[in-house]
């Protein structure tokens, strides 16, 4: 049983995908859902503040269905260490990673980062839904 689901959004259609999915698993573990919403780091306070409306956007259109669900803002150029800290944080996490990537992720998603990462926790690379 996992206490904790973390989905890693890009802020594409098709990241989202994976959300009825990790919706579903939350409800089966009754766990907590966290939204990952990683963005470069040195860019413009205008990107600053579309990332952060983008996961507020998500965060509420997800608790709409779901109550127990936390928002994870991080601006970052390193999406491995990134996405490490938020896991580092909870004991017990599954991470589902949507396996179609449209978006500046798709560099950091590689064998390698799979790899590394399987190593510190289990992770689902999840087909998303409608593909």
């Amino acid at each position: 049983t996992f206490a904790q689901i973390v989905v890693v959004l890009d802020g594409s259609a098709k990241g989202e995908r994976s959300l009825p999915q990790a919706l579903e698993m939350a409800r089966e573990h009754n766990a907590e859902l966290v939204l990952v919403h990683i963005y470069p780091a040195g860019l413009s306070a205008d990107i600053d503040m579309a990332a952060e409306h983008y996961l507020k956007s998500a965060t509420t259109r997800v608790k709409a269905e779901y109550a127990n669900v936390v928002p994870y803002l991080s601006r970052s150029n390193d999406v491995k260490t990134a996405i490490a800290a938020v896991i580092d944080e909870h004991a017990e996490t599954c991470l589902m990673l949507p396996e179609q990537r449209q978006s500046w992720l798709q560099a950091f998603w590689n064998v390698d980062m799979a790899e590394s990462l399987e190593r510190r926790f289990p992770y689902l690379m999840i087909q998303p839904v409608n593909a």
